[in-house]
């Protein structure tokens, strides 16, 4: 995707992520000037039981999919 996404298609694509990537681990990456502050859509999609989180640094991206899975509350 590319340009500044809206907090409204932030909030669905967490709400889309946790409805279709059920029982995996999920890495974005995106640039750093795209990732909003907030993690909105991260947050959404965490809330829904999606272990996922947003990096703009591929390497870290990488070490967090390999670490351990995080237990859900």
């Amino acid at each position: 995707m590319t340009g500044n996404l809206s907090f409204m298609e932030r909030y669905n694509l967490g709400i889309h992520g946790a409805e279709v990537a059920v029982a995996i681990k999920v890495a974005v990456l995106a640039k750093a000037e795209l990732i909003d502050q907030r993690k909105i859509g991260v947050e959404v999609a965490r809330n829904r039981g999606l272990q996922v989180d947003i990096f703009s640094d591929r390497a870290e991206a990488v070490r967090w999919l390999l670490s351990p899975a995080e237990n859900p509350s």
